[in-house]
């Protein structure tokens, strides 16, 4: 990669999927077994985001997914809903700014040539912030408008 492409981190949990209608986070994570076939029956892709992810390849940024989320079940699970394939890696657990700052480092890249989409400003934007990475808070209703995203990463 060169120093003049960017890559776009992405959370996952309510940025990338969202319940389906009718579900909530807590039906899965509280409500049974942590297992695929429950995840898949339970979220779905948030509006937009399969268009969105395809349009940013196609302009040369590299995706990357960050998050707290269990390191066995994230992959799949990403790959369940059709939008595996658009990501270089799966970063899970840990600190999300130092997970972005250690990415950056090892692929050489710039901080001021990365940025993070997320949902929550304390779990997201904040810790990317302190590190030095711009953060995009999508906005807080039900329907976001995430192909409006593309307007604020070129």
């Amino acid at each position: 990669m060169t120093n003049s492409q960017r890559i776009v981190f992405f959370d996952a949990e309510g940025t990338l999927y969202v319940p389906k209608k009718g579900k909530t986070f807590d039906d899965f994570w509280e409500g049974g077994e942590h297992t695929l076939k429950r995840a898949l029956e339970n979220f779905e892709l948030n509006q937009g985001v399969e268009e969105t992810l395809g349009e940013l390849l196609k302009k040369g940024h590299e995706l990357v997914v960050v998050s707290v989320h269990k390191p066995d079940l994230l992959p799949d699970l990403l790959k369940g809903l059709g939008i595996g394939r658009c990501f270089s890696d799966v970063l899970v657990n840990g600190d999300k700014g130092k997970l972005m700052e250690e990415y950056l480092d090892q692929k050489e890249v710039p901080k001021e040539n990365a940025m993070i989409v997320g949902d929550i400003y304390h779990m997201d934007i904040e810790p990317a912030e302190k590190v030095g990475i711009r953060g995009l808070l999508l906005p807080g209703s039900e329907l976001r408008e995430f192909r409006d995203i593309i307007h604020h990463i070129d």
